[in-house]
């Protein structure tokens, strides 16, 4: 089962992010089984703010009526049902504030349009990061994307896009992500359905959270945008709009193998400092602290 994440309300609390998901319910004819087929779902509505959730699960019945019944009952919904014309191939509102149960005739088929097949809760058991209306989302190495300005919905046919390995960051720049697994890192940029990976660099990144940086500061140009901040395998990297990445540490001095890194960018002394603490594997297992200022000390290095 998914892990529904989380999101915060103005007032701190903090409520599971998306509508669930109707686990079951049941369909049957009224009246005479003769007839053509009718296609039925349903659909919970959120009674906060009217978002409706997912539908994955859809029922067929023969006749003119339906009765919906043992439709699950979750504080703060209420169902919404959805029946396709006789021999349709659309779904129709047909009721909604429903709770557990209601009958359907005909003439209560609206024109409104069931939009929420094959969609169901975000995963939440990853790297998050924003790109072009959508919010991405890493699960092991499935890249989710939410709907166009929906975020607690995904489309479970084509939200995803699948990579070789663990995804271990995402990292958004002003026109793409930067997105780090175990055997590399990759650049996507454009919309989700049409966005193409690009690898690049080869270094294993581990897990960690990416730091924005100034790239005026790295560049010493006129204000150049924003960057990110990351590690690999390679040393530390920034990463830029258009996916170009500079190593700052290339030659300089060799990097653990680490499984994770906590890293932060501060400035002191007069000078812009990214320290990391990674953790890594071996035995006995090990951490360093490095810095890319001068002077960064090597608390304990036990490499592969």
């Amino acid at each position: 089962p998914r892990t529904p994440a989380l999101t915060f309300t103005s007032q701190g609390a903090a409520p599971p992010w998306g509508v669930p998901l109707v686990s079951g319910f049941a369909a049957y004819p009224i009246g005479a089984t003769t007839g053509d087929a009718r296609m039925v779902a349903v659909a919970y509505r959120r009674d906060s703010d009217g978002l409706e959730g997912g539908v994955v699960d859809t029922r067929i019945v023969y006749g003119n009526a339906v009765a919906i019944s043992a439709i699950p009952t979750i504080p703060g919904h209420t169902a919404s049902v959805y029946v396709t014309t006789p021999s349709g191939e659309e779904m129709l509102l047909a009721a909604e504030g429903v709770i557990g149960s209601v009958n359907i005739y005909p003439d209560a088929i609206t024109g409104v349009p069931l939009r929420t097949l094959n969609k169901f809760l975000p995963p939440g058991s990853g790297p998050l990061a924003y790109l072009l209306g959508r919010i991405l989302l890493a699960d092991g190495n499935t890249l989710w994307a939410t709907a166009p300005y929906q975020y607690e919905l995904v489309d479970a046919i084509g939200g995803y896009k699948m990579l070789e390995s663990e995804i271990t960051f995402l990292a958004s720049v002003s026109n793409g992500v930067f997105i780090g697994t175990l055997t590399g890192v990759f650049f996507m940029s454009g919309p989700f359905d049409e966005a193409q990976l690009t690898r690049v660099s080869t270094h294993r990144a581990p897990k960690q959270a990416p730091q924005p940086i100034d790239m005026a500061e790295v560049l010493k140009g006129d204000d150049p945008g924003v960057g990110v901040l990351f590690l690999t395998d390679g040393g530390v990297c920034v990463g830029m709009a258009g996916g170009q990445v500079i190593n700052l540490t290339n030659k300089i001095f060799e990097f653990p193998k680490a499984e994770s890194v906590s890293v932060m960018v501060c400035f002191q002394d007069g000078m812009n400092q990214f320290v990391g603490v990674t953790s890594h594997p071996g035995s006995p297992t090990g951490s360093a602290r490095f810095g890319d200022f001068v002077g960064a000390e090597i608390v304990r290095f036990r490499g592969v």
